[in-house]
């Protein structure tokens, strides 16, 4: 499991919208749902999932992009990505990077 710290984009006080993560990994499993969040630091990751599943199919790095049914607007988000198999990994579960697509709105935190 992989769990970042809160991202406010420096800004804190601005409100954001995230719409999507685009993580590059390699993994010799499927693995569905594996990416979670939570908002403005409160670290409650359950039921905040993204729509994207991590391919077992191919070789070296790959790329999904992970996106929300309805924007999340936040101050801050963290993202928590986990192993879903728990047998049989050789290659095992390994992130490269994350890109989180977000755009800051013109409201200031009150």
């Amino acid at each position: 499991m992989l769990q970042t710290k809160d991202y406010d984009f420096d800004t804190p006080n601005s409100l954001k919208k995230v719409y999507s993560v685009t993580v590059t990994y390699a993994s010799d499993r499927d693995h569905t749902t594996p990416i979670r969040y939570a908002i403005n630091g409160s670290g409650s990751f359950d039921g905040n999932t993204f729509t994207g599943d991590f391919s077992g199919s191919g070789q070296g790095w790959k790329k999904v992009r992970a996106t929300l049914d309805t924007p999340v607007e936040c101050q801050s988000i963290s993202l928590k990505i986990s192993n879903t198999v728990t047998t049989g990994l050789i290659e095992g579960l390994k992130i490269n990077d994350i890109s989180i697509e977000y755009r800051l709105l013109g409201k200031r935190v009150s």
